[in-house]
């Protein structure tokens, strides 16, 4: 394993890694509405408030040492933000909005 940096875990070696490492285990583009337009990974969306989806992952996505990456669908506000963070350990949380106030907008999620 490399050195831990800071508190942060140590990341492992290719050889030490889980076999499901070789490509995104997760890959969705997600409707404004919560709606699955594409999916490899997902195995349900929760969509409850304007601008917070909660992406359930299907099990055994790894996710101990992943980072997930998310942006807006080319048709999202022009003005629009999104943000990405690790919620649980079988879901992510997508915030979107535009003009600094929460709404809907369609995005892109990976989880490598």
């Amino acid at each position: 394993m490399s050195e831990d940096v800071q508190g942060m875990p140590a990341i492992p070696e290719p050889n030490e890694m889980d076999s499901n490492t070789g490509g995104p285990q997760v890959a969705a583009t997600i409707g404004a509405d919560g709606g699955i337009w594409f999916n490899s990974g997902i195995a349900s969306v929760t969509h409850n408030e304007p601008g917070r989806y909660t992406l359930h992952l299907v099990e055994g996505a790894w996710k101990r040492f992943s980072v997930p990456l998310a942006t807006l669908e080319k048709t999202a506000d022009w003005h629009g933000e999104i943000y990405a963070r690790v919620y649980d350990s079988s879901a992510i949380e997508i915030l979107t909005g535009a003009n600094g106030e929460a709404s809907d907008q369609p995005f892109h999620f990976v989880l490598p």
